[in-house]
């Protein structure tokens, strides 16, 4: 916080200095941004595929190598039409949750001002009223 005066000119919150693993530049490296992507992809999908309806992952890849080989007879079943639609949503979901999870939740968490990292107004040298023309931006390390 700089002072003049007597008046605070303006506060900085250093959040690398509060949470210095979550603070860090880490976050932002792309390995580990991808890592953390593909990491919550996997468990949304892990999870899905054992309580979505119609989840049969197998028959599915088993229904493909028949098609590889050239056998499409079991490709008009009603039992592999829904487990791969029941797929192609599972995997459309774990997308979305990945996307939320290491897009949305983490620079939300980043960035939200804490109640105890905040500091209170300051007052003016005279006693007056608070000074709200100060700002408080998180910084990048």
């Amino acid at each position: 916080m700089s002072v003049e005066d007597g008046n605070v000119v303006s506060a900085h919150i250093n959040l690398g200095a509060k949470l210095s693993f979550f603070g860090s530049s880490l976050l932002w490296r792309g390995w580990f941004r991808i890592a953390l992507f593909w990491g919550a992809f996997a468990a949304a999908l892990s999870v899905l595929a054992r309580v979505a309806p119609f989840s049969e992952w197998g028959h599915v890849l088993e229904v493909i190598r028949e098609v590889a080989n050239g056998d499409i007879g079991h490709v008009a079943e009603r039992s592999f039409a829904f487990a791969l639609s029941s797929g192609i949503a599972q995997i459309a979901i774990a997308l979305a949750v990945a996307f939320f999870v290491s897009h949305v939740l983490l620079r939300q968490w980043l960035f939200q001002p804490k109640a105890a990292s905040t500091p209170s107004p300051a007052r003016s040298s005279s006693g007056g009223s608070p000074r709200f023309d100060c700002v408080a931006v998180p910084q990048r390390a």
